[in-house]
């Protein structure tokens, strides 16, 4: 077994204000506790626990949430991340974990009584730990965030990619979700691949009883891959750490390229990202929540983005993992004044870092 199989998972009630941490293989315990709770609107941590303690050690799975508006479109983009995780990462196909939250009406459904299927369609695509030899370490959303990122950048549609807190919850299994009326259920990638919509609307009618808590077998071209990744993202952590004392010891600053995003008038498929930058950047320099919602909120009236929703989620992912975008993020470098600015000196001095001062 590995170093790190971690025992215990998060499950709570959606609005709930406590949850309960289960023992992966104590299915008496998670059988109780959705009986409590008339088996609806349950929820999953994406973390598994050391103990159950929240501030005991952790590891994140990896997690990616398809929403469509279309059942067909959300199973093209789930088997996309999965072909993805195969060619990108070393992730075999029978190493992902598949659960599907019973929304979206098929084209030729004729069930339409059932109001609750009208509900948007979600896919949840996520790999155990044990799988790519996960370990303990802050950076861990981040990195699921940045993947997710790189995913929609490559050409796959209809990820959130703004879920990434380390409170992070997805359905669980097997329960019924209130939105659609139906089962979560586990779904396989064959499933995915060879039925139509209305077969895999059919799959939610009822519970599958699959072993949705498995630990996982290791992939050795997954261990691989995320030992180099995470090496990779440890680094700029630290990088980034390293330009904030520098920042905030020196007397920060709003650099030219962020200050323009508060009144620039921005493409509609722009202005999430600059608000997941502002999101971002104040945290950084030690700002309140209270002045980064301001500069959301100023964004929202300017392009009247209507989604507090996702807002509150973009600003919840930014608190917790507070950073620059950096100098070479496509949005910033549309305003990078000529000669660059404080923040493109102290950039190029942590990488050149001058002999003698």
């Amino acid at each position: 077994m590995s170093q790190y199989d971690l025992p215990y998972r998060i499950v709570k009630a959606k609005g709930a204000k406590t949850a309960v941490f289960i023992r992966i293989e104590d299915s008496e315990a998670l059988d109780t506790f959705c009986t409590q709770h008339g088996n609806r609107d349950l929820l999953v941590s994406v973390a598994f626990y050391e103990s159950a303690d929240p501030s005991s050690r952790y590891l994140c799975a990896l997690c990616f949430r398809i929403r469509s508006s279309s059942l067909e479109q959300a199973r093209q983009s789930a088997l996309e991340v999965v072909y993805y995780l195969a060619e990108n990462c070393g992730i075999l196909e029978d190493s992902v974990e598949l659960s599907y939250t019973g929304g979206g009406i098929a084209p030729d459904d004729d069930d339409r009584t059932d109001a609750g299927t009208a509900a948007p369609p979600e896919i949840v695509i996520s790999v155990p730990p044990a799988v790519f030899g996960g370990r303990p370490t802050p950076v861990m959303p981040v990195l699921n965030y940045d993947l997710a990122r790189q995913m929609s950048t490559d050409g796959i549609e209809n990820l959130d990619i703004d879920v990434y807190v380390r409170d992070h919850f997805v359905p669980l299994p097997d329960s019924i979700n209130g939105a659609t009326g139906r089962f979560v259920v586990s779904v396989r990638v064959r499933e995915l691949r060879y039925l139509d919509p209305k077969g895999i609307l059919d799959l939610s009618k009822q519970p599958r009883g699959d072993d949705f808590f498995a630990i996982g077998n290791p992939v050795w071209a997954a261990e691989e891959w995320f030992a180099k990744v995470i090496e990779d993202e440890e680094r700029h952590e630290r990088r980034q750490s390293q330009l904030r004392q520098r920042l905030l010891h020196g007397g920060w600053q709003i650099p030219p390229c962020v200050r323009r995003l508060h009144w620039a008038d921005l493409p509609q498929d722009q202005v999430l990202e600059a608000c997941r930058i502002i999101a971002r950047f104040y945290p950084f320099i030690n700002a309140g929540n209270d002045e980064t919602w301001y500069h959301l909120l100023r964004l929202d009236r300017r392009h009247d983005i209507g989604d507090h929703a996702r807002l509150r989620a973009i600003i919840a992912f930014g608190v917790e993992n507070p950073g620059f975008a950096g100098c070479q993020h496509p949005l910033l470098q549309q305003f990078c004044p000529a000669g660059g600015c404080l923040i493109n000196e102290l950039l190029n001095e942590l990488k050149n870092p001058r002999l003698f001062v």
